[in-house]
């Protein structure tokens, strides 16, 4: 039942104010990325696979976008994005034990999409945690310093917020 519920939005809890990226903006260009700098041939399985690697690097930015417009992130949400990051890290970790024990291991292709993604990731960990450490609420400025986010005035940003959260208060972390 869990996994039916994920193809859907959940009326309780989607904003169609605050959720207004588009999706064709990370789609086209990993598109682009992958048929032209995908080191692995011309085989559609191949392409695809590049493309899923490209995707995945920046898939979590539409989630990054809402959480900076709504100036921070209940505890789920939170918690759940830095659990992704992990997952991440520990396939980093994974390349290095590779690259140290197999021999021929060269990947640069799939180690650049990591690295995307882990720079994604960055603000986000070291805004988590330093909620964490002063157990409060994340309240972060996510995408900031990479020019990701769009400003929106006061007015409509609280309007997002009461919208996307129904009204109510923030979950404590």
């Amino acid at each position: 039942m869990l996994v039916m519920q994920c193809g859907w939005p959940h009326r309780r809890t989607y904003s169609c104010l605050a959720d207004d990226f588009p999706s064709a903006a990370l789609v086209v260009p990993a598109a682009l990325v992958a048929a032209v700098l995908g080191p692995y041939g011309s085989d559609a399985v191949e392409y695809l696979w590049c493309f899923s690697l490209v995707l995945e690097a920046v898939a979590v930015v539409p989630q990054l976008r809402l959480l900076q417009r709504m100036h921070g992130c209940d505890a789920l949400s939170s918690h759940f994005i830095f659990t992704l990051g992990c997952y991440r890290a520990l396939y980093i970790a994974s390349w290095i034990e590779r690259a140290a024990t197999e021999d021929g291991y060269w990947q640069p292709f799939v180690w650049s999409c990591g690295a995307v993604q882990v720079a994604l990731y960055g603000r986000f960990f070291y805004s988590y945690c330093r909620a964490k450490l002063r157990a409060r609420r994340l309240d972060a400025p996510i995408l900031e310093y990479a020019g990701l986010a769009a400003a929106i005035p006061a007015t409509r940003r609280n309007t997002v917020f009461a919208v996307a959260t129904g009204g109510s208060a923030w979950v404590n972390m």
